[in-house]
């Protein structure tokens, strides 16, 4: 069986969790002890959080300091709010939550300063972005840099939000 279950909202806990299965490895660890929300019996973490998007998890590339990439991937949303009665991203990812529209930005200034020429924007649904960050619960068209070229044309609808998310 497996020695630790982790969901996709338990990021945060491994250190806890994994220093929490050495110990009972090592016969260190008090069984009935409830370390950072640990299951004694099974060393489970699979809670949902329905706030926590890693706003403030900086990723890591492997090429940073090499060759630049081509192209990079950014996460601006995490989760689904559809409920297909096929899927289980609802279940397993939680419900729809976005990264302010500031952090996506920095994190795509910060790429193209390395030499990335080309940014696919992540997302279960990424055509129901909404940065909750801003007033009226939606992103700002405010153009972030005159040389940045985009192939996505702006129109008005219900997808607003996401193309002001790409003109930014």
């Amino acid at each position: 069986g497996a020695d630790l279950v982790v969901g996709p909202d338990g990021y945060r806990q491994l250190p806890r969790l994994l220093s929490h299965l050495w110990r009972r490895r090592d016969g260190d660890g008090d069984e009935d002890e409830d370390d950072a929300g640990v299951d004694p019996q099974r060393a489970a973490y699979a809670l949902l959080d329905g706030r926590e998007n890693y706003e403030d998890v900086v990723p890591v590339s492997r090429d940073e300091g090499g060759t630049p990439s081509v192209g990079r991937f950014v996460t601006i949303m995490r989760g689904c709010n559809n409920m297909c009665s096929y899927c289980i991203v609802p279940f397993t990812r939680g419900r729809e939550r976005s990264r302010a529209l500031e952090g996506v930005v920095e994190e795509v200034r910060r790429l193209v300063d390395g030499g990335t020429r080309e940014v696919v924007l992540l997302g279960q649904n990424v055509n129901s972005y909404d940065d909750q960050t801003t007033a009226g619960g939606s992103a700002a068209y405010v153009p972030s840099n005159a040389g940045f070229s985009n192939l996505y044309r702006l129109r008005e609808g219900p997808g607003c939000r996401f193309a002001n998310l790409l003109a930014a």
